[in-house]
């Protein structure tokens, strides 16, 4: 048996577990978390405050102070009506050099570039199905003054079971304007006339980022130089695509932006009222697949609220239990970035009982036994203290 550190994080009086990192950047690091008062599996992604993202705070409808521009972006695009292909902004903290924000985690979920290499490709209506939610929430981030700026396979996650997308990553994002951009931070290669005259417009830009991410997934990969140059000249063809999907990444990926459709126009087009030559009886089994996989994904997730309720009565009923459910209780001391400790039995006895982990707020760190060879799936804290010191 050994011991392995677990870090927790308080933010906004939630304490949450923290577990493997999914991904990390420029911008800072994602990781797994779950937060420990009802066992609610987000992602905690921490932004570095570089002086960049110091100079980019914004002024936001119905919010007193400036935020960072990636939380006044997201804030936009979801406040009001519930919008289901974005990811759910849940909660955010401005603290010391850092930005911590708690998203919403759909269980199970992958990015589309990833499903997309599983499948080595996909077809025509499995694509069908992706472009429209992805169409339909780069028009409300539009509709609603914000610009997005990275729409790619990888930004997009999905549910493998029921083919539900959600856009996530609004950190390379602006604010929507109907004249130029000059400056670029994203993908350039779905963006040809920034690297050609260094300005490009935001709806042109998002048009060319749909059709290249259609291509890539009834492909399964990206376009060659070759691909390209036939695009433009409206010649390409495909073996094995119908001649409107052909189309419609022609009519998406014109280098010049004057000659691309429309997005408004991009679900009227013919692809997406013809079947493929999977005929219609497939097309509608499919759908009745995905239909009835949802409704058991939405009877799992209410027998999983129903869970959590049971465990929050039993709580009220008998306080007896210390709802962290095993975590240390911190005895604070006079710094908010110092947090003491009793003395644990379990430890063993390398730890002084005192944690100090700047600019990290309010760390907590718990000893769980481990077996040799369990995978905790976890970070300790030395790993994620050179993560975000990376």
């Amino acid at each position: 048996m050994r011991q392995k550190k677990v870090m927790t994080v308080k933010i906004n009086g939630c304490w949450y577990k923290i577990g493997r990192e999914l991904g990390a950047g420029s911008y800072g690091v994602v990781c797994e978390a779950t937060r420990v008062h009802d066992d609610l599996k987000v992602a905690l992604k921490i932004v570095e405050k570089t002086e960049d993202v110091i100079q980019s705070y914004i002024k936001i409808p119905g919010y007193p102070e400036l935020v960072p521009l990636e939380i006044g972006l997201h804030m936009l695009a979801t406040t009001g009506e519930n919008v289901p292909v974005i990811v759910k902004l849940l909660d955010w903290m401005d603290n010391y050099g850092y930005i911590y924000i708690i998203l919403e985690s759909p269980s199970p979920c992958e990015d589309v570039l990833s499903f997309v290499d599983r499948h080595g490709g996909i077809t025509e209506n499995m694509a069908k199905v992706i472009l429209r939610q992805a169409i339909e929430a780069s028009e409300i981030c539009f509709k609603r003054g914000v610009y997005h700026r990275d729409l790619k396979l990888n930004n997009f996650l999905i549910n493998p079971n029921t083919m539900e997308v959600k856009l996530i990553d609004f950190g390379a994002g602006r604010i929507y304007k109907t004249s130029t951009y000059k400056e670029f931070q994203g993908t350039e290669d779905v963006c040809p006339e920034y690297l050609k005259t260094d300005w490009y417009y935001g709806k042109p830009s998002a048009v060319y980022s749909m059709g290249f991410m259609l291509l890539s997934m009834v492909c399964g990969h990206y376009p060659s130089t070759t691909d390209l140059h036939q695009i433009n000249e409206k010649t390409w063809s495909k073996d094995g695509l119908t001649e409107e999907c052909c189309d419609l990444i022609q009519a998406c990926m014109q280098l010049n932006p004057d000659e691309r459709i429309h997005l408004e126009k991009i679900l009227d087009h013919a692809w997406f009222k013809v079947l493929c030559k999977c005929g219609f009886l497939n097309l509608f089994l499919f759908q009745l697949f995905c239909f009835l996989l949802l409704v058991f994904s939405q009877i799992l997730k209410l027998a999983s609220q129903y869970h959590v309720f049971r465990q929050d009565l039993h709580y009220c009923l008998f306080q007896d239990k210390d709802p962290a459910d095993g975590l240390q209780t911190p005895i604070y001391s006079g710094s908010d970035d110092v947090i003491q400790y009793p003395d644990d039995a379990g430890s063993d006895g390398s730890d002084d009982g005192e944690v100090q982990i700047p600019p990290l707020p309010l760390i907590s760190v718990s000893h769980e036994r481990l077996d040799d060879d369990e995978d905790p799936n976890v970070t300790t804290e030395s790993e994620f203290t050179s993560i975000i010191s990376t």
